[in-house]
Formats: structure tokens, C-alpha cells, sequence
């Protein structure tokens, strides 16, 4: 399963009070991939505090048939990339972002399902936790929530790997991403006030 999407900084949201997330599915697609059968779901989440959307998030999440994933080509690191941070996910932190996103998907915390049964070679790295990796990277950058952050899943990501977070551009747009230790990019996003 990989994700992409869109986030929309409207106003910022409260530091006291309730935050609602209101989620509908906006498209279910079936599609043919090179691994086999696809369905590309795009969900629309709004979170609203005081009555009024502070964040719209589109969420395009592709499910697999349960085949042997094919890792993407890696990519060559780029001469001007700027490594930011460096972690290594481990089954805790997958386990615990899967119980904080109420994601029951086996494949990010049961090893033996993950990989006897879907023929993952690990546990696999959430894309949602991936960009919000990614967004946070990016606020950093800009000092700041970005008004527009948009992501992409390129490559699956396993528990147990280095990951690097890096960033390229400028305070008010740039491009940031995951990698692994070998050139490959898993996930990318790009930001803007």
C-alpha cells in the first residue's frame, strides 16, 4: 500500500480546544499495475476547529494485491540534497503510529503476517507517518506550517533501514524527501507558503 496527496493550511489551528476531522471517500479507481491489480482510493479529510475547516487534506491511497512488491529503481542522490535527519523506524514506532491512526493494517506491525503472508521482507513503513515526517521537515524549513504541502509515495519503506529526511529549496518553497541509505527515494513532497 502506498499513499499520496495534498494538504491545505487554511488558518491555524487551536492550541486548547476540539479538532474534528470529518472524512469522506471521495474515488475508488481499479486499475492494472505492473504488480498485478490496483485500487486507487482518494479520501478527503477536513479538520475543523470552531465550527470552521483550518486544514483540507486529500489522501490518494493505493491497495495491492497481495504479490512480492518491486522496489523502485534507486534514485541517484543529487549533488545539492541537504540531509536534515537521519532514523532508523523500528517495529515500536510502527506499532504505535498504527494505534495512533486507528490503521489496523497488519503489514506495519505483525511481522510474521507482513511477511509470510503479503511477502513484505519487513514490517512496512506507514506512507502517511512518512509524510508527516515530510511536513514537519518542511515546517521547519519554512518556519512555519507551509500553507501547501503535497506528497507522493514512490517506493515501499521497511522497519529496521536508515532513513534520511532531506530537504532542498528555500523558506517559501522547496522539495523534501525520504531515502534510504542506498539512493532510494520512498517518499516525496513538496512545500509552500
Amino acid at each position: 500500500m502506498w499513499a499520496g496527496g495534498e494538504l491545505r493550511h487554511l488558518r491555524p489551528l487551536p492550541t486548547v480546544g476540539t479538532v474534528k476531522r470529518r472524512s469522506v471517500i471521495a474515488d475508488v479507481t481499479q486499475k492494472q499495475g505492473r504488480s498485478g491489480p490496483l485500487v486507487l482510493v482518494a479520501v478527503k479529510h477536513n479538520y475543523l476547529a470552531d465550527g470552521e475547516i483550518a486544514i483540507v487534506e486529500t489522501q490518494n491511497i493505493v491497495y495491492r494485491a497481495s504479490t512480492v512488491p518491486r522496489p523502485a529503481p534507486a534514485v541517484p542522490p543529487e549533488a545539492a540534497k541537504r540531509v536534515q535527519e537521519v532514523l532508523t523506524p523500528d517495529p515500536v514506532l510502527l506499532f504505535r503510529y498504527s494505534a495512533i491512526t486507528f490503521n489496523g493494517h497488519r503489514i506495519h506491525y505483525d511481522h510474521p503476517y507482513a511477511c509470510e503472508i503479503e511477502g513484505y521482507p519487513d514490517l512496512v513503513v506507514h506512507g502517511p507517518l512518512q509524510a508527516t515526517l515530510l511536513v514537519n521537515l518542511a515546517a521547519k524549513a519554512c518556519g512555519g506550517i507551509p500553507a501547501v504541502f503535497s506528497y507522493r509515495g514512490l517506493a515501499p519503506c521497511y522497519s529496521g533501514k536508515m532513513l534520511m529526511l532531506c530537504q532542498q529549496g528555500t523558506p517559501t518553497k522547496g522539495t523534501v524527501w525520504c531515502e534510504t541509505a542506498d539512493g532510494l527515494r520512498t517518499m516525496q513532497g513538496t512545500y509552500q507558503t
